[in-house]
C-alpha cells in the first residue's frame, strides 16, 4: 500500500534541503491528494527546486498554505509557485 496518499501535512523547516531534496519531496507530494500544508521554511531550496515543487503542488487541491521563506527561490523560483 502506498501511504503517501495519507500525507497532510509536510513541514521539513531547517533541514538543509537543496534541490535534489526538493526533487524527491515533490514525487511525494504528487502523490499527497489529501496535502493540507507544506512549510520548507529556512532550506536550500533554489530555482530548479522550487519548478520541482511547483509541478507537484498543481495537483493539490486542498492545499491550504505554503512556506518557503528562507530559500534561495529567487523572484523566477516564486513565479513558478505561484
Amino acid at each position: 500500500e502506498d501511504y503517501s496518499v495519507y500525507v497532510e501535512d509536510i513541514d521539513l523547516k531547517f533541514n538543509e534541503i537543496h534541490d535534489e531534496g526538493a526533487q524527491y519531496l515533490a514525487q511525494l507530494i504528487e502523490k499527497s491528494e489529501r496535502l493540507l500544508g507544506l512549510n520548507l521554511e529556512g532550506n536550500s531550496i533554489e530555482v530548479n527546486g522550487a519548478q520541482y515543487l511547483a509541478e507537484a503542488l498543481k495537483n493539490c487541491e486542498l492545499l491550504q498554505y505554503v512556506n518557503l521563506n528562507g530559500n534561495k527561490i529567487q523572484t523566477d523560483g516564486a513565479m513558478n509557485i505561484t
